[in-house]
């Protein structure tokens, strides 16, 4: 994978990034040999997710790269390196201000202790807040898109293989979506089931459900299988 920067590089630019943007005493004793092999890792999980993105930027005829200075880059890194460092039991003051800086740099909210999967897209996901829900590869989510329980019972949503959840669409609570289901703008649902190869219009509960225009995984993604 081509990275923009060197790695070592890269891991001084990520501790200056949480030095700077929050000067207490924990992250002033932050080293490069602390947060090397998150980065690492990290980066292991990002060439993973780009591979099977058959967008420009991410993976062009089989060439791979990151920027640091692509901004839909830097949020997923950030998403990934919370949740590898979560997984590797690293302090939670640090993968608190991870997701934190996410929210900083990105306007995403989502946090350390969310499973999101492999293969995720984000396209300029300003104003995204994304719960616990339970995710499968090959989705595709913009800005101010809303994913989260309930109120009165806390329970999330499901997702299948190959989901695009377009602006401003909302899925909220018991809701489980089947397959190549693709959330149009403006559209929301909440305690509601969607079976596959449907495309979702409107609002709760007015909703329109048609059959899918697009295969998701065909459109965006690559080695799907």
């Amino acid at each position: 994978m081509n990275i923009s920067l060197q790695k070592n590089e890269f891991v001084n630019y990520l501790r200056l990034l949480l030095i700077n943007s929050f000067p207490d005493n924990h992250s002033s004793q932050l080293t490069n040999n602390y947060l090397q092999s998150l980065v690492e890792d990290t980066l292991d999980k990002i060439e993973y997710c780009f591979k099977n993105i058959r967008l420009k930027y991410y993976n062009t005829d089989n060439k791979i790269s990151f920027n640091h200075l692509n901004s839909d880059h830097m949020c997923i890194f950030l998403c990934y390196m919370g949740q590898v460092g979560y997984q590797y039991d690293y302090e939670e003051i640090l993968l608190n201000k991870i997701s934190y800086l996410n929210k900083i740099l990105h306007g995403l909210d989502v946090w350390f202790n969310v499973k999101l999967p492999d293969v995720l897209l984000m396209v300029h996901p300003i104003g995204t807040v994304i719960g616990n829900a339970s995710f499968s590869d090959f989705i595709e989510i913009h800005h101010n898109v809303t994913i989260g329980s309930s109120f009165s019972d806390m329970v999330y949503p499901s997702f299948g293989k190959g989901i695009c959840l377009y602006p401003n669409s909302s899925v909220i609570g018991k809701c489980n979506i089947g397959d190549n289901v693709t959330f149009g703008i403006n559209s929301s649902i909440i305690d509601s089931n969607i079976p596959s190869n449907k495309r979702v219009l409107g609002q709760h509960p007015n909703n329109r459900i048609i059959d899918a225009k697009i295969n998701v995984v065909d459109e965006y993604f690559g080695h799907a299988k």
